[in-house]
């Protein structure tokens, strides 16, 4: 060991007399140097319970310059800057220099040569006693002469073990045969400091993933002394990132497939609406007038054959247009605005009377319901469920429809209630999908497609939608509504599921 390495390890070491006030001012420099780089926010208070060190990285986290926290009570500080820190992720731990057999800094600073002993001190066991940072200087030509806990943890080694070696023992041979210790130190004297993250190695060999700070370390003077060298292990956390990275790179290609996936079913719900209307077209215009022009030779067979054909051909036709409005429903832009849910349901419920004006319906709808969605699907979705409620009422003398809310804690939740015909709850897995259904088509009409298409609209509102129910005891149908973000068109492809 030359004679330059031996005087910095002696200057960072517990001096064997007593130390010049140059020599402490120097040391103290260098151990606020280390503070001052570290990755992680540092606070330390005095006996009195006064702040007198808050690094650089505490400013940061707390949006408080240095010069306004030291000096402050920790309770003082406390009511006005905790807030901010816990907002940004802050756990509060403090070091408190009440351990350390000084005297009280007011007093201390009486005796200068004993106030820079107490904060040499202070800096020193608070470096020393760090777990999570890997922090230690280096002699101007990249030799370390100090070790603290944390680097003993991270890295391996004891103390006796790596003083007075090259730093370039934790890098790999790759990195030291392209010079990058040393060109490390020359950006550090030349900036300030540098940031750098990559593979380090520990003393077995091993390696983990670094971040790593090394700051310049000067005089009053502005003599380089040396350097601090702050490492933080993220092994876990760049790991974490590469498991993001494979997930946006699967994500990427299912959304490559989706939109080819959404192409095709585009070029299909084309070829629904042209290619297959067209021929039930023709199979209803010439069943028509087959009817009309040949019934003279028809018997009554075979009139009924032939209104069979055409009954089977319109509600072919009436399922396709199902469908494409299921797929609309799915793909359409939404466009937020305030909704009028009370309105909206009277307005519906006005049209459903008017095309069956026979019954009679007791309407229960609370006033003042009022949502943020797109008007025109929360439209669709309440005239499905208004409409369910008629059509399963249809058989009750006294048939009653109910729209309200409730509450799960701060959450509305609406809904639909009817004292109509219900259904098994057994069942109620099926309830949602396309083209599913609960009662025989001779029961109740319907192609299974409207609760289906509630579902979707519902989901797309970030809100759920479930049912309760028992055989000829009514339904009951619950909906809510989550946070409306309003989207362009949206690749949905689950055209039926």
């Amino acid at each position: 060991m030359d004679l330059e390495i031996a005087d910095e390890i002696h200057q960072t070491s517990e001096p064997a007399g007593k130390p010049t006030a140059e020599t402490m001012r120097d040391n103290n420099a260098r151990l606020a140097g280390i503070i001052d780089s570290a990755m992680a926010a540092i606070i330390t208070v005095d006996p009195d319970r006064r702040i007198s060190v808050f690094n650089r990285a505490a400013e940061t986290l707390f949006d408080c310059p240095a010069e306004e926290a030291i000096g402050q009570s920790l309770e003082n500080f406390a009511r006005t800057h905790i807030t901010t820190g816990a907002r940004r992720g802050f756990v509060p731990v403090f070091s408190s220099s009440k351990e350390l057999p000084i005297q009280s800094e007011i007093a201390a600073r009486n005796r200068p040569e004993q106030w820079l002993g107490n904060c040499e001190e202070r800096y020193r066991l608070l470096v020393e006693q760090v777990q999570d940072y890997g922090i230690f200087m280096l002699a101007k030509d990249g030799r370390i002469i100090s070790w603290n806990a944390g680097a003993e943890q991270i890295k391996g080694y004891q103390a006796n073990e790596i003083v007075g070696r090259h730093f370039s023992v934790f890098y790999t041979a790759e990195d030291i045969q392209s010079g990058k210790p040393d060109n490390e130190l020359r950006l550090a004297a030349q900036e300030g400091r540098i940031e750098d993250e990559g593979w380090r190695l520990r003393k077995d060999g091993t390696g983990f993933w670094a971040d790593v700070v090394i700051t310049a370390l000067r005089d009053e003077h502005g003599k380089l002394r040396g350097f601090s060298k702050v490492t933080r292990d993220i092994t876990k956390r760049k790991q974490d990132e590469e498991k993001i990275k494979r997930l946006n790179t699967r994500l990427e290609r299912h959304a490559a497939h989706l939109e080819a996936t959404n192409k095709e079913l585009e070029a299909f719900s084309y070829s629904i609406s042209h290619d297959l209307r067209a021929p039930l077209r023709h199979i209803n215009g010439f069943s028509q007038a087959l009817l009309e022009d040949y019934a003279d030779r028809l018997d009554d067979t075979g009139k009924d054959y032939l209104q069979q054909v055409r009954g089977g051909s319109q509600e072919m036709a009436q399922l396709i247009d199902d469908v494409l409005q299921l797929a609309r429903v799915t793909r359409s832009e939404m466009c937020g605005e305030t909704v009028n849910l009370t309105e909206l349901a009277h307005s519906i419920m006005t049209q459903i009377q008017n095309a069956d004006a026979t019954r009679t319906v007791t309407l229960h709808i609370e006033e003042g319901l009022s949502t943020h969605g797109d008007k025109r699907l929360l439209g669709t979705m309440l005239s499905n469920l208004l409409a369910n409620a008629w059509k399963f009422t249809a058989q009750r003398e006294q048939a009653q429809i109910t729209l309200a809310q409730s509450r799960n804690g701060d959450e509305p939740v609406y809904f639909i209630r009817d004292n109509g015909a219900g259904f098994d709850m057994s069942l109620a897995d099926k309830l949602f999908g396309a083209f599913q259904r609960l009662h025989g088509a001779g029961e109740f009409e319907g192609k299974g497609i409207g609760l289906a298409t509630v579902q979707r609209i519902i989901n797309r509102h970030g809100g759920r939608v479930w049912a309760e129910s028992a055989v000829d005891q009514g339904a009951t149908f619950y909906f809510t509504l989550g946070h409306f973000e309003e989207t362009g068109n949206e690749e949905h492809i689950d055209l039926i599921s």
